[in-house]
């Protein structure tokens, strides 16, 4: 097998050869470098228009300066805050409909290039950034937008923490330096709510600097998409109740200097996104009844469809009615500070940003694993402390004489607290059902053999525990010094306008965790509700630490062959945190993960900017991918020992008029695992299979795909704008994605395969003259496409229940839209 860096250089040499025609033609016809754009603080950080060119020209941060997305030697997605708005693009799910390479199951599990987290309970591999500060979760929806940005792939010295499949930045709109007020109102499918607005403010005047506001509502309501039989339809799972408000302050005080505050503060009181319930194939056999008749078969609900995973019968909140059900809130600070310094002694012009956030947040919620009124395994959680601070400071030098770099520093903390209180029922020995909580068994439980006269153990026995309880202390820190320095061949020597970057990283994290177990009383036993509950009071205190270090970095060449062409290369390495994890009674240390990344790419211009190309190929080399999963213990995270992942991207824009605009996008990913001996808990057989050798992880899962990875994906949009003279204009729009099959876990297990599926959504918008006005009829979700994108766990045996997260179904509804 060719070595990974002989694979490199073959993809660049094929890759080069390709595009040589395309160099050569155009590059007689080059004239000057496509000036840089400087990172000083009154340099538009994210789009500025140009009058010559048709399409819009956007900027970027993703290397940690300000430069046109057709300059960074990078694939790099990024979309305006119109384009955001006209498309309905509010969250993670709605962004994967345009971004290449990219697929969502639920707001919490998000792949970039085949890396993904596999289910909502890992962390990201996905560094999600607001305003340059890492978040590491998703934020509020997106309104008000000043531009949004997905790099795929690592870049080695930018980001560290958590960003092996690439990093989301999103920068909310600045302040204006003249009055303005504006808002829209959405109504829509399932009973669908939407009102947002704005207000900006100059408080010393327009065109005044020094002190200038903006200020952002939000709220939304929608009903749920899962039915189910206890709750009205407004609280059904997948209902939505959010709102937030926020605002930001900017002041320039002084040449070359630019302060800002932010703060927002957010309610979602949403019934939760990701539900449990039986499976189909669970609902098909006699479980299902046989459950409910044992625990009361006076009740007479009807039965589950056995044919339709959207119904269910959960009914937590009316056994616990004084604890609220998924509301939880937030409260974030951040400010930012962008100072020119100018003519330093050996420095010369350097640019000093200096940023800080700090959150708090806490949140209460319900799981039912089953979607049944039976308390199998329900749980309720409060997240009573959720902090987390983030600084970092940068020093960046501004173009001096070809000659360029960048130092900073990196400091993050989070600290939370969670409590869970399980009720768990199963057909099984009450020995057994400790062993098969979510929380594992903490401590040897010596039982008698009856209970008030009940055996304890028996395959035929239902036993009912209230209940387990478990609290969590978790501290994660991490820190970084990063620099790197850029070399500008043509302005140092006069050579080819050839661009060298060289970068590094040293990345220190920490996982502290602390539990807290106690078991509480045995309440039931062999379908009979004991006289007196059998007390089993056992408390039980563990400590998992992890300490983990890493150096990443890139290595990388660009040319400008012409005034709209450049042609990159590099060389990146990537890392993910490790996690101390504790699943029943034994540490589960999980490992960094680490990836050797190679790209190519082309971008160019054509017709003046009417048509924009976007070109990248990959290589991955990935160690210990990190695979959370869903067992009968709760989550359970692996190493998988090898990956190979290799792709290719084509973003493609066109305007040839002002009134026709389109833009599309293609994917491919082909992959596969070198070496990873693991453990299907779906599967029945759990022998160890040749080639492995570790009981607990039996499976040879040598040549399957990673997870949440299709080979192919396909997006596109295109609008036309009628003019229609004193009546404004008219706007037609279509966009379509389509995505191929894919898995929902690494395994090549079939209950794991997602059929593909296409979506598409009709838009027709009208807008006045001055733009003051806008209304906007729309249909998403043409196909109806309702698939359920859900994980099978086992509880207690392979299959028995899944996951969902649902795909909402056709909505359609209109918008009004008015700004002063």
């Amino acid at each position: 097998m060719k070595s990974f860096y002989q694979r490199a250089a073959i993809a660049l040499i094929a890759n080069s050869l390709l595009l040589a025609g395309d160099v050569f033609a155009q590059a007689a016809a080059k004239q000057s470098n496509p000036g840089k754009a400087a990172n000083s603080a009154n340099t538009p950080s994210q789009s500025s228009g140009n009058r010559n060119t048709l399409i819009e020209e956007v900027f970027v941060t993703v290397t940690k300066r300000t430069e046109s997305v057709q300059k960074v030697s990078a694939a790099v997605s990024a979309y305006t805050g119109e384009l955001l708005k006209a498309n309905n693009i509010q969250d993670f799910q709605s962004l994967s409909d345009l971004t290449p390479g990219m697929t969502t199951r639920s707001e919490g599990s998000i792949s970039i290039r085949g890396i993904s987290n596999s289910v909502s309970g890992g962390a990201s591999p996905v560094a999600f950034h607001v305003n340059g500060m890492f978040l590491d979760e998703r934020g509020a929806p997106f309104y008000d937008i000043e531009s949004l940005e997905v790099l795929r792939g690592p870049s080695g010295t930018a980001f560290g923490r958590n960003a092996t499949g690439g990093a989301i930045n999103v920068k909310w709109r600045r302040p204006d330096p003249e009055w303005g007020v504006g808002g829209d109102f959405r109504k829509g499918s399932l009973s669908e709510e939407q009102l947002r607005a704005y207000i900006n403010v100059p408080f010393f005047g327009e065109d005044d600097p020094r002190l200038l506001g903006r200020f952002v509502f939000y709220k939304r309501q929608r009903n749920g998409t899962i039915d189910n039989y206890f709750e009205k339809s407004e609280n059904d799972a997948g209902a939505i109740d959010s709102q937030f408000f926020r605002f930001t302050l900017s002041s320039e005080p002084m040449e070359n200097m630019l302060l800002r505050v932010r703060g927002i503060y957010s309610e979602r009181n949403d019934d939760i996104l990701d539900s449990a319930s039986m499976s189909l194939e669970t609902r098909a056999t006699e479980y299902s009844e046989r459950l409910r008749t044992n625990y009361d078969p006076e009740r007479g609900n009807p039965p589950l469809s056995k044919d339709n995973l959207l119904e269910i019968q959960s009914d937590l909140k009316l056994r616990y009615p004084d604890f609220p059900a998924h509301e939880g809130a937030k409260h974030r600070l951040d400010g930012d500070l962008n100072w020119g310094l100018q003519g330093l002694p050996l420095l010369g012009d350097v640019d000093l940003d200096v940023l800080y956030m700090e959150q708090r947040a806490r949140a209460k919620g319900f799981l039912d694993l089953d979607g049944t009124d039976v308390p199998v395994v329900d749980i309720r959680s409060w997240n009573p402390k959720d902090t987390r601070k983030n600084a970092e400071i940068r020093l960046t030098s501004q173009y001096n004489d070809g000659f360029n770099w960048q130092a900073g520093a990196f400091w993050y903390r989070q600290t939370t607290k969670r409590l869970l209180w399980t009720d768990a029922r199963l057909f099984a020995g009450a020995g057994d059902v400790f062993a098969a909580s979510p929380f594992g068994n903490p401590v040897p439980v010596e039982l008698p053999p009856t209970i008030g006269g009940q055996s304890t153990g028996g395959p035929d026995s239902v036993t009912e525990v209230d209940s387990i309880f478990f609290g969590e202390r978790n501290l994660k820190a991490s820190e970084a010094i990063f620099g790197n320095v850029k070399l500008n061949l043509k302005e140092m020597f006069d050579w080819p306008d050839i661009e060298i970057v060289v970068g590094a990283r040293k990345n220190k994290d920490v996982d502290r965790l602390t539990v807290d177990y106690e078991l509480v009383q045995i309440v039931a036993l062999a379908g009979t509700r004991l006289n007196e509950p059998f007390p089993l009071v056992q408390n039980y205190d563990v400590l998992t630490f992890g300490e983990f270090e890493a150096t990443t970095g890139e290595f990388g060449a660009k040319w400008f062959y012409s005034d709209l062409g450049m042609i990159y290369a590099k060389i990146a390495k990537g890392y993910k945190a490790g996690k101390a994890e504790r699943v029943q009674r034994i540490n589960n240390p999980v490992d960094p993960e680490f990836l050797n990344s190679f790209e190519f790419g082309w971008k160019v211009g054509f017709f003046q900017r009417a048509i924009l190309l976007n070109f990248s190929t990959y290589i991955y080399d990935y160690t210990d991918l990190q695979i959370t999963k869903i067992t009968d213990n709760g989550f359970f995270t692996e190493n998988a020992g090898e990956a190979d992942i290799r792709g290719a991207e084509l973003e493609i824009q066109f305007s040839p008029s002002a009134n026709l605009y389109g833009q599309f996008a293609v994917s491919y990913n082909d992959n596969e695992f070198g070496q990873f001996c693991g453990n299907d808990n779906e599967l029945e057989n759990q022998d160890v299979q040749p080639g492995c050798d570790d009981p607990a992880q039996p499976h040879n899962f040598k040549g399957e795909g990673v997870a949440d990875a299709p080979k192919w994906t396909v997006a596109g949009l295109i609008r036309y704008s009628f003019q229609l003279g004193d009546w404004g204009t008219l706007t037609p729009q279509v966009k379509m994605n389509w995505v191929d099959d894919y898995f929902r876990r690494p395994y090549g297990n079939p209950i794991d395969d997602i059929d593909g599926y296409t979506k598409t959504d009709l838009r027709l918008i009208w807008q006045s003259p001055q733009e003051k006005y806008r209304v906007e009829a729309f249909i998403e979700n043409l196909e109806d496409h309702d698939d359920l994108f859900y994980a099978h766990f086992s509880l207690p045996d392979p299959g028995a229940y899944s996951l969902l997260s649902v795909q909402p179904p056709r909505t359609s509804g209109i918008i009004f839209e008015a700004s002063l």
